[in-house]
């Protein structure tokens, strides 16, 4: 912060005449004539303070060093507070309370090293158009040069120096030298100040853009301190890629839906490309999300398929996007406790039947909490905390002796019309049938339960067949004697495939 005027004060000191009374140069009791009347000059185009065009000219003769202070009103012409050209450069500013309540100066918004720290420098009893400057740089501790005009006796206060926060990128800030429309987006971080906020020097100082960076997916974005509260909870999952310490990449558009984040939109930023998107997957129902966005536990969920032209990214349920999400509960397979999952995330066919719908959307399907077949948890149950609340239904009945299990009758589908009851009905209900066990612990088999047989049917002929529980057998009296043991295990006969409508023939 340097808004000083020390190439004015060095050539009114040069021929100065020291008055002894106040220790100043005599023009700063008894103001000389201007050598020009500032009404005279046209107003700076740039400013609505009383600051006029001097031309660039008289200003490098009489205090050069002012120049690189000054804003320019066109190529021949400087802009200079009415107050400086009035009295020749004997001038002192009104003393005020600036910030962090240290001792300041009024000084004219036309020198653009106010303007340029506007937001931040109080009125407080100053003019219109003027802030008040501090006489210390609140970070530094430096003197600013605002005190130090040939007419000011100088700071009467030691300096009053801020508090740092957000990694050393901001400073503590009273919240009333906040603008209202910049309060919302900054946090307090470490700031002691009840009322202080933390404001990051690179949003507070109007000549600075966020640096571009490559953000999520190489997405276009802007480094921006992790403080701020809109980063803060995401900051652990975007890039840092080029940005400084305490700085994340922040992408310009949100991935998920494209809306504008306004991350590239800071002091008259904006993107250089349109937005950019994640793919979908799951008909539509998830997002392709890179694998450093998704929590270890979430990826344990979720299938590795689906997303295969976005590089190194899982298929995410769109539910899943929300943090406080878990699936709801349903009923599965035998009543049993389940939790409605997109369908992309079990396979469509389980156990020989499909999943049920039970009361899940559209797109959902209800798996049960735990495997029917072997007691092991499913893990639908146990996302982001929850837990099963019922015990695992089995489906471990034997039955037709020790070659079938007791499952429902809806887990068979078409196939229910051939199973029998067996000694499911009395354990379970009528809605329980006797399935080949082989099947129902490895569904892959449903096409093809049983093994192969070979049948002499006289003559030189052998017919072909397959060893069926004798229970399942759907014949009886000379019929049921036609049939051949063969090479079939105790308990199953070989059944011609002749007949037709045996499995696997």
């Amino acid at each position: 912060m340097d808004a000083s005027m020390d190439g004015a004060a060095a050539r009114a000191d040069a021929g100065a005449v020291w008055d002894p009374s106040s220790g100043l140069p005599r023009e700063c009791v008894e103001r000389p004539a201007p050598l020009i009347d500032p009404t005279q000059l046209a107003r700076c185009p740039s400013c609505d303070d009383d600051a006029r065009c001097v031309p660039q000219l008289l200003i490098e003769k009489q205090a050069p060093e002012m120049l690189a202070k000054l804003a320019a009103c066109d190529d021949k012409n400087v802009c200079v507070p009415d107050p400086i050209i009035s009295s020749m450069g004997f001038y002192k500013p009104d003393n005020c309370r600036s910030v962090n309540d240290s001792e300041g100066r009024c000084m004219s918004e036309c020198l653009p090293a106010v303007a340029s720290q506007r937001d931040i420098l109080p009125q407080a009893s100053c003019a219109e158009h003027e802030r008040c400057v501090p006489c210390f740089d609140p970070l530094t501790g430096a003197e600013t040069g605002a005190c130090r005009l040939t007419c000011d006796l100088g700071p009467r206060e030691p300096a009053k120096t801020l508090s740092g926060c957000c990694d050393g990128l901001g400073t503590c800030l009273p919240g009333s030298l906040v603008p209202a429309d910049q309060a919302g987006q900054l946090g307090h971080d470490s700031c002691a100040e009840a009322d202080a906020l933390c404001a990051p020097t690179l949003l507070m100082d109007p000549s600075q853009k966020p640096a571009p960076c490559g953000s999520v997916a190489g997405h276009e974005g802007r480094c921006l301190p992790a403080c701020l509260p809109a980063i803060a909870n995401k900051a652990a999952s975007l890039p840092q890629d080029t940005c400084r310490a305490g700085e994340v990449c922040a992408p310009c558009f949100d991935p998920f839906s494209g809306a504008d984040s306004q991350a590239c939109r800071f002091h008259g930023d904006a993107p250089s490309a349109p937005a950019e998107t994640f793919a979908h997957c799951c008909s539509e129902l998830g997002t392709c999300v890179p694998r450093t966005l998704v929590s270890a536990a979430d990826a344990s969920h979720l299938p590795a398929g689906g997303c295969e032209g976005a590089a190194d990214s899982l298929c995410v349920p769109n539910a899943f996007l929300d943090p406080a999400f878990t699936p709801a509960s349903c009923r599965s397979l035998a009543d049993a406790e389940g939790r409605c999952v997109a369908v992309c995330l079990l396979p469509a066919d389980q156990l020989g039947a499909p999943i049920p719908q039970s009361s899940c959307a559209t797109g959902e399907l209800c798996a049960p909490c735990f495997n029917p077949v072997n007691g092991e948890a499913t893990g639908v149950c146990n996302v982001r905390g929850d837990a099963p609340k019922e015990p695992a239904v089995r489906f471990d009945t034997a039955c037709c002796g020790q070659s079938g299990l007791c499952i429902p009758q809806e887990l068979a589908g078409s196939a229910s019309k051939g199973l029998p009851k067996d000694r499911c009905a009395s354990e379970h209900g009528d809605g329980w049938l006797c399935a080949p066990k082989r099947v129902v612990t490895d569904p892959a088999r449903a096409k093809d339960p049983f093994d192969s047989c070979k049948i002499d049917l006289g003559l030189f002929r052998v017919g072909r067949g397959k060893c069926v529980p004798n229970c399942m057998v759907d014949a009886s009296g000379f019929a049921k004697r036609l049939l051949q043991r063969s090479s079939c295990e105790s308990g199953a006969s070989c059944v011609p495939c002749s007949l037709g409508g045996v499995p696997g023939c």
